[in-house]
């Protein structure tokens, strides 16, 4: 992720992608979510959490995020959130210029914020493949989507 991107993240969103990328390796352990809450100032990271398990520790996928966590402070109204979304109807098959729609309404700066949210996508497309290839499938597609779409 590109250094700019990442300072402009909330601490929520910060250690979404942290945890995502240690997901990638074999070290799910709840204290390493525990720790990198704390250290990114993520007061209740539980609601960011698909399993709490010991050894088993995992962030929530969009699918499991459907259409709730919008309420979250500090990550529900972030681009990662609005991504996770898009990503979530991709997966429920929803056509891709509605999926663009919703994108636009869930996020009013969306305009100016298209090649952050291409990024965000291409970031959790990288990131799921060997993790949840439906999740990564529809990342790279939602990548896609924003970058070749039509403007005017």
């Amino acid at each position: 992720m590109q250094p700019k991107l990442w300072e402009q993240l909330s601490g929520p969103e910060r250690f979404y992608f942290k945890m995502m990328d240690i997901e990638t390796t074999a070290l799910r352990k709840l204290d390493n979510y525990q720790n990198f809450a704390k250290a990114f100032r993520v007061g209740d990271y539980g609601v960011l959490m698909g399993n709490m398990e010991p050894n088993k520790a995992r962030l929530k996928t969009a699918k499991e995020f459907k259409k709730s966590g919008f309420e979250i402070p500090e990550f529900g109204p972030s681009a990662t959130r609005a991504v996770l979304y898009a990503i979530y109807e991709l997966e429920n098959e929803v056509e891709g210029d509605e999926v663009l729609s919703h994108l636009r309404d869930v996020l009013p700066t969306y305009h100016s914020k298209r090649d952050d949210l291409a990024a965000i996508a291409e970031y959790i497309a990288r990131k799921r493949e060997k993790v949840d290839e439906t999740e990564s499938r529809a990342a790279r597609i939602l990548h896609g989507l924003i970058r070749n779409e039509r403007l005017g």
